[in-house]
């Protein structure tokens, strides 16, 4: 799923749609995944380069050696908050040798007993009653939040923001816009003040064009081969307008407002953007209208005629006269399925009715 534009202005994260991308994008890095289907405000959001999200994830089994404290650490900077239980995606709670973490993308609980420091059994939890449900061999946690930046990045960021941070509000006290002056150093000035003393780095899913650059895409987690298909690009190019327009209008609300900095108006992708990176990548556009595809260069172009198809209303056999006429008529049948079994349940059908055809249920 694509980030919702008031995920970018929330001050807590919000994990549900987070912790989906964060399991595709980690599915599509280590080829779980042959097929992609996104909205195409998706493509605008940035994210953590993918090296860095395979480093956040954190492997353990029983006889690993882990310091408790480091463990702690590792949770509390990869977005997860400490609390007296861990009932929540995204929680965990520590109470001595036993350290209880709510994975955002489990769906129970996760107790992790030490002894010393060495993991002495993983076991899953029931929610309600935080009770043992089973031991487990192995656990893979995946980070709270998606964007992930390293200790350099961070520098790096905080003196551009610092920088335009101080530019800001000298203009706005120099025009006495003595209000945003003060939303500014309430909501800015102290956050980088936080940060400069040892805090969290402020609101990292809206600097992410600063603290990563051309790596903070969903483009860099494909592979080479990866081809990518465009489904009424016209309609995308009107959803990308529109996202991106809409999150300009309520960054630059907030900018005008003191809230946030105005370069953040751009924190998103453009559509230019989304062509260029996509032109890394072999592609194909589906398209009712040709003269809505000036965006694109074609090797070559195919035309297909299409129909309105009668519903069967569950018959077999109404459904092989249709095929069966379409054979005749010289047309070349490509059947899709929502499952392998429905495919095979219908290439059955139309062999019991004499109609020849080939099951092919690989991707």
């Amino acid at each position: 799923p694509a980030a919702d534009i008031e995920e970018y202005f929330a001050d807590a994260s919000v994990r549900a749609s987070a912790a989906q991308r964060i399991e595709t994008l980690f599915k599509i890095v280590k080829g779980a995944t042959k097929t992609v289907v996104m909205p195409a405000e998706a493509l605008l959001n940035r994210t953590s380069p993918k090296d860095r999200l395979l480093e956040s994830l954190t492997e353990i089994k029983p006889g690993d050696v882990f310091e408790p404290e480091d463990l702690v650490k590792t949770l509390i900077s990869r977005g997860y908050e400490l609390s007296d239980k861990a009932v929540g995606q995204g929680q965990f709670a520590r109470r001595g040798g036993i350290l209880d973490i709510f994975p955002v993308t489990w769906e129970n609980p996760l107790r992790i007993e030490f002894w010393d420091d060495e993991i002495d059994s993983l076991r899953l939890l029931d929610t309600e009653t935080m009770r043992s449900l089973e031991n487990l061999q192995s656990a893979v946690i995946f980070p709270a939040k998606e964007i992930l930046p390293n200790e350099e990045e961070k520098a790096a960021a905080f003196k551009n923001i610092n920088s335009e941070y101080e530019k800001t509000l000298k203009k706005m006290e120099k025009t006495e816009n003595l209000k945003a002056a003060e939303n500014l150093r309430a909501n800015v000035g102290e956050a980088l003040e936080k940060f400069r003393k040892g805090g969290d780095f402020p609101r990292e899913s809206l600097y992410a064009d600063l603290l990563f650059g051309e790596r903070s895409t969903v483009f860099g987690y494909f592979p080479p081969n990866t081809v990518i298909h465009f489904v009424e690009w016209g309609r995308i190019k009107e959803r990308l307008s529109f996202v991106r327009d809409s999150f300009a209008e309520a960054a630059m609300s907030r900018a005008e407002a003191g809230f946030l900095l105005t370069s953040r108006v751009n924190a998103l992708l453009t559509e230019e953007d989304v062509l260029r990176l996509a032109g890394n990548f072999p592609q194909t556009v589906f398209s009712f209208l040709r003269s809505s595809l000036p965006d694109f260069s074609f090797k070559a172009k195919v035309g297909f005629s299409v129909k309105a198809a009668a519903s069967f209303r569950s018959r077999a056999d109404l459904f092989g006269q249709e095929v069966s006429y379409l054979k005749k008529e010289g047309y070349a049948v490509l059947v899709f399925t929502k499952s392998g079994t429905f495919a095979e349940r219908i290439h059955n059908e139309l062999d019991e009715q004499g109609i020849s055809s080939i099951l092919c249920t690989k991707g």
